[in-house]
């Protein structure tokens, strides 16, 4: 039976530190030439998510993420949340993700996934299939993107 008790172990717990450390010491090491302080703590930013989305969660290091840009000096939190709201990119990204997992929910793509592996121009050819999910995506590039 369930307590209701978030047990958090402390393997987590170490994953949590390496990100955090990643994410808001990386400024602090010696940059290669071309490559200037802000950029070394936008780069240990962005490594630290990438360290927290592989091994914590989802959640988490993103919210970690946008309080990094605000450390690394990118500007304030509200500008940190316009920047990474204001662009069409994530909302579609955002309105993608909800209508398939509405989709997955209903097992809808079930049977879009059959449909389409049993379509008579996919079983010509194996290679046809890959064509046919390049022209989707294509398709959704083509119509779903917001202006240039």
């Amino acid at each position: 039976m369930a307590t209701g008790k978030i047990e958090i172990k402390a393997k987590e717990i170490v994953h949590v530190v390496i990100m955090l450390l990643i994410m808001f010491g990386f400024k602090y090491l010696p940059a290669p030439q071309p490559i200037t302080e802000y950029g070394m703590a936008v780069a240990g930013v962005f490594i630290g998510m990438v360290y927290g989305w592989s091994f914590v969660g989802l959640l988490f290091p993103s919210l970690m993420g946008a309080f990094g840009m605000v450390a690394a000096g990118f500007g304030s939190l509200e500008a940190v949340i316009l920047a990474a709201f204001g662009n069409a990119t994530v909302w579609m990204m955002v309105f993608g993700m909800l209508a398939f997992a509405a989709m997955g929910s209903t097992k809808v793509t079930d049977v879009l996934i059959a449909k389409l592996l049993n379509a008579p121009i996919v079983k010509k050819n194996a290679n046809t299939l890959i064509y046919v999910l390049l022209l989707a995506s294509a398709f959704m590039g083509a119509f779903g993107g917001g202006p240039v």
